[in-house]
Order: structure tokens, then sequence, then C-alpha cells
């Protein structure tokens, strides 16, 4: 257990139990690039979808290029999932400090995403389904639930 909490019932609903965080299989197949570099290919992404947030990829830590990782100095903490760390990308000829953060002992409502790697939706190039996807469109993932992929949707 962490200074900030670990496993076990998350505090956040206590308080405020109006909150919701759901997390649910994207079912597609997600592929994340820097700089046109591939980092990460998933087929078992997820998406956390949480009261006041836009939705979230989480993708497998074993999906991403592990030689573009590197720990980082930064920890935060969510009341609803738990303690996160952090990792910074690094590649050759680019670094985007804390790219990605990760629950590895998330509180029990949020156990699903134990070793995920969320992603900042404005710092890397997402496709899904072949598709280049804008994470930052707040309609993205109705998009893909409804396949609207013409050029007026996040998808494109």
């Amino acid at each position: 257990m962490s200074a900030f909490g670990g496993a076990g019932p998350a505090p956040g609903f206590q308080q405020r139990p109006d909150h919701e965080v759901s997390i649910d299989h994207l079912g597609a197949h997600v592929t994340l690039a820097a700089d046109g570099v591939t980092v990460a290919s998933s087929a078992g992404a997820l998406v956390v979808q949480e009261t006041g947030h836009a939705p979230v990829l989480y993708i497998p830590k074993a999906d991403f290029r592990s030689r573009f990782l590197a720990p980082a100095d930064r920890r935060t903490y969510c009341p609803f999932k738990g303690e996160a760390s952090y990792y910074s990308l690094t590649m050759r000829n680019l670094t985007i400090d804390y790219a990605f953060w990760v629950y590895e002992t998330p509180y029990d409502e949020a156990a699903e995403i134990a070793g995920y790697l969320g992603v900042y939706a404005n710092l890397l190039e997402v496709t899904i389904n072949g598709q280049a996807v804008d994470l930052t469109a707040p309609s993205w993932l109705v998009d893909l639930e409804n396949g609207d992929f013409d050029g007026d949707s996040a998808m494109q």
C-alpha cells in the first residue's frame, strides 16, 4: 500500500456517491504513434468514462514498445481510482514528459485498469481500426460506436 492509498474501496465514492467511473473494452485495434513511429499497438484497449471528464483510452503496458517508456518522477492521486505513476515517452529526437500514467494498484472499483497506461488526448497520433482519431474531439467515442467516419466526426 502506498502513502496515497491502494487496493480496497475507493474513498471518493463515500464523499460523492453520484460520481461514476465506468470501464469498458473498446473492442477495436488501437495504434499510438509519435513523430510517425508506432509506440503501442493493442487490441485490448479500455475506455474509462468518468463524471466530469472526457473518455480516456487505456492501453495495456505490455502492448507498448518498452524501449520508448521511461519512468517519470511524478505521482498523482484520484480518490476514485488511486495513486498514479507516470511514464515519459523517450525517442531519439523526441521526449514527451509525463506522456502516460498508470494505476498499478487501483482501488477495487477501478481494478480493471491495473497495469494499463492512460493516454493523454493531445500528445500522440491515434488510430482506431486504421482510422485517424482526434481524442480531443468530444464525440470520438460516440463516432466510433456509431461507425461515423465522415469528415465532420472525430474519425478522420
